[in-house]
């Protein structure tokens, strides 16, 4: 046999059986891969054809669902306020985040809308004590997880709830933290809501939506979207009360919260759960069940409650030129125009310690 017998041998017939096995077998696998193809495609216009079929409160029962069997959970995101005045407007932003692991904390925190830097929200929920921070004070309430009282928990909720209402917006903790612990915070504003109906999908950076539009018990108008693959809130846009405390007089004020999620991280232990932060010249009170309330606190970090009267007016002489003090004096810091937000929240909490210690003194 010549050296080139085993290169015809190898190009022969018979060897060509192989290749015979190895065109059945790429045949078999094309077929395997069209026929998959096929069924990713039947499944997907079904997926489609039932999220279409999905009403809105089947999508809002899904919603809660995902989150009261969430066992962690994590997101940032923003508080937008646009804000109206007249013929003029503006936008303020501020960032928050929620952190939960179920059985361990909650804990959410969120730059005031006054953008001050003492009026940071922050709540931290765990087994053996709640933390909050607004107004410029912070207190901690230690409570026996196997004995807690349901009066103590409700004073610590509802000034959580007025403290949000004040210095951040309702939707902070009526939003996601309600959806995550509904038996311990109110019902969700997603519960809440009137006239709830589905419009079409939206496409929110890249996210497919479900889109819902309802009302609020007022009547106000709520946009709320969903995201598809997995019910979680991917915004909520609603017009709120004006928080007259952080932009003085407005004609409106419309409040978007938009979320993204983050990586949970995981407390093996008590130690591990994360502290909420607590502003520059704010120091934690240890208060016991019976002190469950917020001490608002100047810019300088002293509460209006230690200051007199006289105190009290000198300072607001200090902060408010002659008209700005006639206007207050005659309509109320509430009617003040908007713009220097920081100033405002100071005169609001001068003036409301000063009706205060007055209707103290009426009452002797």
């Amino acid at each position: 046999m010549s050296r080139s017998a085993p290169i015809c041998a190898l190009l022969s017939c018979p060897r060509a059986r192989p290749a015979s096995r190895d065109a059945g077998t790429l045949f078999t696998v094309m077929l395997a891969v069209l026929l998959g193809a096929m069924l990713l495609t039947t499944a997907s216009a079904q997926a489609g054809e039932e999220d279409e079929e999905l009403t809105a409160t089947e999508i809002l029962d899904q919603v809660r669902a995902h989150y009261r069997s969430a066992e962690m959970h994590a997101e940032t995101g923003r508080l937008i306020y646009d804000v109206e005045q007249g013929r003029d407007s503006f936008i303020v932003e501020r960032p928050f985040t929620v952190r939960f692991q179920r059985g361990m904390y909650l804990l959410l925190e969120c730059d005031g809308a006054a953008g001050c830097s003492n009026t940071k929200f922050g709540l931290r929920f765990a087994p053996h004590e709640t933390t909050l921070v607004a107004e410029g004070d912070a207190i901690r309430v230690a409570h026996d997880p196997e004995e807690a009282d349901e009066e103590d928990l409700e004073r610590v909720r509802r000034l959580a709830s007025r403290a949000a209402d004040s210095h951040a917006d309702p939707l902070t903790l009526n939003l996601i933290p309600a959806l995550l612990m509904p038996d311990l915070l109110d019902r969700s504003i997603l519960s809440r809501m009137i006239n709830v109906e589905r419009r079409d999908d939206v496409n929110l950076r890249g996210t497919l939506c479900f889109q819902i539009e309802a009302d609020d018990p007022r009547g106000r108008p709520i946009n709320v979207l969903i995201r598809q693959h997995d019910f979680t809130v991917a915004r909520v846009r609603q017009y709120a009360d004006p928080p007259t405390r952080s932009f003085g007089r407005t004609d409106s004020v419309r409040v978007t919260y938009t979320s993204q999620p983050q990586n949970p991280v995981e407390a093996r232990n008590m130690q591990e759960v994360p502290a909420v932060e607590v502003p520059r010249l704010v120091t934690v009170r240890e208060v016991g069940p019976g002190e469950i309330r917020i001490r608002p606190a100047l810019r300088d970090g002293v509460f209006a409650d230690d200051l007199s009267i006289d105190e009290l007016r000198a300072r607001m002489h200090e902060v408010a030129d002659e008209q700005m003090r006639l206007r207050i004096e005659n309509n109320g810091i509430r009617n003040l125009d908007s713009g220097q937000t920081c100033l405002h929240r100071d005169l609001a909490v001068i003036m409301d310690e000063m009706q205060r210690q007055a209707r103290r003194i009426r009452n002797r």
